[in-house]
């Protein structure tokens, strides 16, 4: 049996990602900061996570920029 991962589009591997993480998180009962790579392709903002959520997004021509909710 192989992973479907590879069939999915990018947003598609992230948010499979973020499933697994808060499959793993609710299971064990624990909780730890998320990095979130390629922010970019993903146009949904709420991941219902009880970890703290760091996006990480390419936007070109902009500065580096840090924001906090």
């Amino acid at each position: 049996q192989t992973c479907a991962l590879p069939i999915l589009n990018s947003a598609g591997q992230v948010l499979a990602g973020l499933d697994i993480i808060r499959t793993f998180c609710r299971y064990y009962g624990a909780t730890a900061p998320v990095f979130i790579d390629n922010a970019e392709s993903i146009s949904q903002t709420d991941f219902a996570l009880d970890s703290q959520v760091i996006r990480l997004q390419v936007v070109e021509g902009a500065a580096l920029e840090l924001k906090t909710a």
